[in-house]
C-alpha cells in the first residue's frame, strides 16, 4: 500500500479540481488586493485574508508565523504592546470608519474654535446609545468566540478518535489491515479541511501531505477526484469513512476481531464522521447576516456621534487647552479602538480555517495527526508478560506499600 506513483499531474489534468466558471467566481469573490481600493476600505475588510488558495510554501510560512504568534502570549507587557503582526492595529490603520471619525472630530474642533457655532450631543443620548451598542457588540463577540472554540474542540477531537482507533487496531489486527484503516482516517481528516476552506486545496494541501505520509494510493486519489467532481465538498470524506467501515466488517468476517471490538471500532470511526459533519454544519452557518448588519449600523452611527460629543466636551472644558485637546483625542481613539477592535476580533473568529495568522493551525493539526497515529502503528510491539520479570520488580521495590485494604480489620473480626 506504500507504493505511490509520481504520475499525479496527469490525474489532476484528467479530473480538473475546479472548472473555469467555478474558478472565475472564486477569484471574483475572494480576490486579495495588497493595495486596497477605496471601495474595499469602505467595506472595512481590506486587511482580512480571504479564503483563497495558498501555495504550499505560503502555507508553511504562515503556519510558522502562526505558531510563533501563539507562543508570544507569555511575552512581556512592552513586547506585546509594541507588536503589530497578529494584532488589531492592522485594521485600525486601514479602517475607513476610524479615519472618518477622527477627521470629523478635527473638522468640528476647527469650526468651533474659529466660529461661534456649537455642535452638541447630550450625555444622556450618547450614553444610551453606547450602552445598547456595547451590549450587542459583546454578545456578537461572544457568539463567534464560542463558535471558534467549538471548531478547536472538533479539530482536536477528531485527532483523539483517530489515536483511539490506532491503539485498538495495533493490538487486534494484522499490521497491513490496521495501518490501512489508520491512513484512511488520516485522509478523511485532511479531506475535511479541503472541503471546508478555500485556503486548503487538493493541489496545495492534500497532495503535499500525501507525498510526505503516503496517505492514499494513486488509484484511491483517482477515486477521490471522481467523487469530488460529481458531488458536494464533503462527499470524499464520507466515501473514505465508508472504506474504513468496510475494512472493519471484512476483518470481522475473516475472524481477526470479535463483534465487540468491531462495534467499538465502528463507533470510533463514525464518531470521526460525526465530528467532521458538525464542522461543516457550523462553518456553513455563521451568525445571521441581519445581526451583523445591525452591528455595522450601530457602529456607523455611534462613532460620529461620539466625535461630536467629545468635541463639545473639549470646547467647554475649563482645563488647559492643549491638555483638553490631548484628552479629547485619546478618549475618542479609545472608543474607536473598542468599537472597531471588538468587531474585528469577532470577524477574525468567524473564519477559523482561513489564511489569517489568528486562524487555527490546520497544517500542524494534520501533520501531528498523521505522525502520531502512524507512530503508534510502527511502535516496536508488545512484550509478553514474564513471571520472573514481575517477581524481580516486586522484590526490588524500595517504597513500602503499607497494609492491605482492611486486611487487619478483617483478621481481627475473624478472630472475634
Amino acid at each position: 500500500f506504500f507504493i505511490h506513483s509520481c504520475s499525479l499531474p496527469p490525474l489532476l489534468a484528467k479530473y480538473s479540481l475546479m472548472d473555469e466558471t467555478e474558478d472565475a467566481a472564486m477569484k471574483r469573490n475572494h480576490q486579495v488586493d495588497t493595495k486596497p481600493s477605496f471601495q474595499s476600505l469602505l467595506r472595512g475588510d481590506s486587511c482580512f485574508l480571504a479564503e483563497t488558495e495558498l501555495e504550499w510554501k505560503e502555507l508553511r510560512a504562515t503556519e510558522s508565523k502562526r505558531l510563533a504568534l501563539l507562543k508570544r502570549t507569555g511575552d512581556s507587557f512592552c513586547s506585546i504592546l509594541l507588536s503589530y503582526e497578529g494584532t488589531f492595529w492592522r485594521i485600525m490603520t486601514r479602517d475607513f470608519l476610524l479615519w472618518f471619525t477622527i477627521g470629523l472630530y478635527v473638522v468640528l474642533r476647527i469650526v468651533t474654535s474659529t466660529t461661534d457655532r456649537v455642535f452638541a450631543v447630550s450625555s444622556n443620548q450618547i450614553g444610551a446609545l453606547g450602552a445598547v451598542m456595547t451590549f450587542f457588540l459583546v454578545f456578537f463577540h461572544t457568539q463567534y468566540s464560542n463558535r471558534f472554540d467549538r471548531f478547536f474542540q472538533n479539530s482536536t477531537g477528531v485527532q483523539g478518535r483517530i489515536f483511539d482507533v490506532a491503539t485498538i487496531v495495533k493490538a487486534t489486527l494484522p499490521f497491513d489491515r490496521g495501518v490501512r484503516i489508520v491512513r484512511y482516517l488520516n485522509g478523511a481528516y485532511i479531506l475535511g479541511y479541503v472541503g471546508l476552506s478555500g485556503v486548503y486545496t487538493y493541489q496545495q494541501f492534500l497532495l503535499p501531505l500525501d507525498e510526505s505520509y503516503k496517505i492514499f494510493t494513486e488509484h484511491e486519489i483517482e477515486q477521490i477526484l471522481q467523487i469530488k467532481q460529481s458531488g458536494f465538498q464533503s462527499d470524499p470524506v464520507r466515501e473514505v469513512i465508508t472504506w474504513c467501515i468496510t475494512d472493519i466488517q471484512d476483518a470481522l468476517g475473516q475472524g481477526y476481531i470479535d463483534s465487540h471490538t468491531a462495534q467499538d471500532l465502528r463507533g470510533q470511526v463514525l464518531r470521526v464522521r460525526a465530528i467532521i459533519a458538525d464542522m461543516y454544519d457550523h462553518y456553513e452557518q455563521p451568525l445571521q447576516f441581519i445581526y451583523i448588519h445591525f452591528i455595522v449600523i450601530l457602529t456607523v452611527i455611534y462613532l460620529p456621534l461620539a466625535a461630536v460629543y467629545v468635541s463639545h466636551e473639549v470646547s467647554t472644558s475649563a482645563s488647559t487647552p492643549w491638555f483638553s485637546e490631548c484628552i479629547g483625542i485619546l478618549a475618542l481613539l479609545l472608543q474607536c479602538i473598542f468599537v472597531i477592535g471588538v468587531r474585528y476580533v469577532a470577524q477574525v473568529m468567524r473564519r477559523p480555517y482561513a489564511g489569517e495568522l489568528e486562524s487555527l493551525p490546520v497544517l500542524t493539526y494534520a501533520k501531528d495527526c498523521c505522525e502520531m497515529s502512524l507512530r503508534i502503528m510502527y511502535s516496536p510491539g508488545y512484550n509478553a508478560p514474564q513471571s520472573s520479570v514481575e517477581s524481580g520488580l516486586s522484590r526490588g521495590r524500595q517504597q513500602s506499600l503499607g497494609s492491605f485494604w482492611g486486611a487487619e480489620h478483617i483478621m481481627k473480626t475473624q478472630e472475634v
